[in-house]
């Protein structure tokens, strides 16, 4: 396992032990990492390799070097995101944003444009998703090894490493506490997208490789529902009991959203269940899984509560607080689990302390 070495959440107990850990910075050259290049080079065939940090064609480009003949299939786990920066991406967001969208994203979209104005506009608003596809081609390009380039949505569940999932969680569960409105961008409330849940991505890597009649070439990895922010945020409320919670529609700067990153629209399976046998999660099952585990650890490890409790307030709170919702969620977070922050509801503050 080739990383840079940090271990979140609980993955340091639950993985380190059982893999060959080599610290690695990738924007270095790979040439410069000697634990790694030792093992390549005493190493005859790896069977698979896994790429999940390839955020770059240079350094997709640097393992297609460095691994050169001795991989039998190379696993590139990619985005829809390549989908923003493709042939006829701004008519689908305009059609998406207007909640006329009727079609999902099928893998033969993946097109650069061929006018030079319109490639260069797209890639400007999205360069993450440029710089994904760039990666793509240097993979379709090489005549070193077969690939499979799966293609997944927002991923969500459990160790979710961009605490993208936490900042809804808390929201809502403790918007009662807060006495702070749910409110999304007006831009992106009828927006549908797809979710990849974390287990179903394991699942689809482990077929893709087993599958020799599926390599070279590219597949969706999604649950099959659909959703918008708005749709989320009422699910997972009803997760939480909460009935009729109000979402207000605002203009962006008044608020902000997580989900979606992407807005051209859902994404396809049906070649990923049909090539890959691949037999996606129910989205609800995957939402109620997600809320089990991140209540789970939040009561039961301090150090990923505290993490927690700080990107909330920092990334949300402290932008709309009313002078006291930080205190009323300390409070209501140690009374629920018994952890004393130091916050006497009973006492009087002045606004603003």
């Amino acid at each position: 396992l080739v990383s840079r070495g940090t271990w979140p959440f609980d993955t340091e107990q639950v993985i380190k032990p059982h893999v060959t850990a080599v610290v690695c910075n990738r924007e270095d050259s790979l040439e410069s990492c000697s634990e790694l290049i030792n093992i390549i080079q005493t190493t005859d065939e790896f069977y698979a390799v896994l790429d999940f940090s390839g955020f770059e064609p240079t350094w997709v480009q640097d393992a297609v070097q460095v691994l050169q003949n001795k991989v039998r299939v190379y696993v590139y786990v990619s985005t829809d995101s390549v989908y923003e920066v493709s042939e006829g991406a701004e008519d689908d967001i305009q059609l998406n944003r207007r909640g006329e969208l009727t079609t999902k994203l099928v893998e033969g979209q993946v097109i650069r444009p061929s006018n030079v104005g319109t490639k260069q506009r797209l890639n400007d608003a999205d360069p993450y998703g440029n710089q994904k596809l760039s990666g793509e081609e240097v993979l379709q390009e090489n005549k070193n090894f077969s690939f499979v380039i799966l293609r997944f949505s927002d991923v969500i569940g459990p160790r979710d490493g961009t605490d993208r999932w936490m900042l809804y969680h808390l929201w809502i569960k403790y918007s009662q506490v807060l006495d702070i409105p749910i409110t999304v961008p007006k831009e992106v409330s009828n927006i549908l997208t797809s979710a990849t849940y974390v287990e179903d991505a394991a699942s689809a890597i482990i077929s893709a490789i087993k599958s020799e009649k599926s390599w070279n070439d590219a597949y969706h990895v999604a649950c099959e529902e659909t959703f918008n922010v708005v749709s989320y945020i009422h699910s997972m409320a009803d997760i939480f009991g909460l009935k009729d919670i109000q979402v207000n529609a605002v203009p962006a700067q008044e608020s902000f959203a997580v989900f979606p990153s992407v807005r051209r629209g859902p994404i396809d399976i049906t070649r990923a269940k049909q090539e890959l046998k691949f037999v996606p999660t129910p989205l609800q099952d995957v939402l109620n899984k997600t809320v089990e585990w991140y209540e789970t650890v939040f009561a039961a490890n301090q150090v990923v509560r505290e993490h927690m409790l700080e990107e909330f307030i920092v990334d949300m709170l402290d932008e709309v607080d009313d002078g006291h919702a930080i205190e009323r969620l300390l409070h209501a977070v140690g009374e629920e689990l018994g952890v004393d922050y130091g916050y006497d509801p009973d006492a009087e503050y002045d606004d603003g302390d």
